[in-house]
């Protein structure tokens, strides 16, 4: 049975045509220090970001703590 499935696969994979993709020219180097780099600018974005939402937290709970002293 199992040898039945596995020319049943093969016979299946052997009628999908392969596309042929052009080559890299790229240096694997230069491709690493790029990706860094966006990895690099991607985390700055985020600690951004981060930072942003901590001081708009502090101003909301000083805005409600000074709602609750007011209706005191």
């Amino acid at each position: 049975c199992d040898i039945q499935k596995q020319k049943k696969w093969a016979w299946r994979l052997g009628r999908i045509k392969q596309k042929q993709y052009p080559t890299i020219t790229a240096s694997k180097r230069t491709l690493i220090e790029e990706a860094s780099a966006e990895q690099r600018k991607h985390a700055l974005a985020v600690a951004i970001a981060t930072a942003a939402a901590a001081e708009a937290a502090i101003a909301a709970a000083h805005a409600a703590a000074e709602v609750v002293k007011l209706t005191d």
